[in-house]
């Protein structure tokens, strides 16, 4: 029998006595920066690349590793790797007003022309849990081993490519001000549009991270040397 140890970040039965486990997190928060002429905010994402959970079950006992002679260990081992991303940005503006009748929706003497500009700079920071180590496991056979070695490489490349793409984040946005409102509301207005593109920018390096996503490693325990 060919026995695989399979990560996959979908929940799904390959029909081949192997069940992929995944658990995934997608949340996040963020705060409205405050409305002064400059600032900033934290967005933090809890585990915004899903976690490959990997566990091994066969479906068939009369052909369990262990009870034909396997007690290498290998059937039974299990590993997960999960990266971590925390967004933040800074703000700052600078505009000026002047009287206008109306626009934009806005009518009556309290109506002002905005004209300026918001800049805003992204920065991020990647974490990935820790990957298993072949010593961890010394009962495996020598081409066990290199197949395992294997399997924990494709996985690092794999959460490297996601920090890869996260960092895709970083950067720096300048808003072009040009609005019509009422003037106790401009400074609302501005932080609506800083928070929205704040907001977008980081559906857009979460998107590009999960667009890799979903991501198998194979890892064959029948193997000879």
């Amino acid at each position: 029998m060919e026995e695989f140890f399979s990560g996959s970040d979908t929940e799904q039965n390959t029909g081949s006595g192997v069940e992929d486990v995944f658990a995934s997190l997608t949340d996040w928060s963020w705060e409205t920066p405050s409305s002064s002429t400059e600032s900033s905010a934290d967005i933090s994402t809890v585990d915004p690349s899903p976690e490959y959970g990997v566990e091994y079950e066969d479906t068939n006992p009369d052909t369990d590793a262990d009870s034909s002679g396997d007690d290498t260990g290998c059937s039974e081992i299990s590993f997960a790797c999960t990266t971590h991303a925390n967004f933040s940005y800074t703000s700052s503006k600078s505009y000026s007003t002047s009287a206008t009748r109306g626009g934009d929706g806005c009518e009556g003497e309290d109506c002002v022309h905005v004209r300026g500009s918001a800049t805003l700079v992204y920065t991020v920071s990647t974490s990935v849990s820790p990957l298993p180590s072949v010593s961890d496991y010394p009962r495996l056979k020598p081409c066990q081993t290199r197949n395992l070695r294997e399997a924990i490489e494709q996985l690092r490349q794999h959460e490297a490519e996601h920090e890869r793409r996260f960092r895709t984040y970083a950067g720096t946005q300048t808003l072009t001000l040009d609005f019509v409102a009422i003037g106790d509301a401009v400074e609302e207005r501005i932080e609506e549009m800083i928070a929205t593109a704040a907001e977008a920018r980081q559906t857009a390096a979460q998107a590009h991270s999960d667009a890799i996503d979903p991501f198998e490693v194979l890892f064959d325990c029948d193997c000879q040397d």
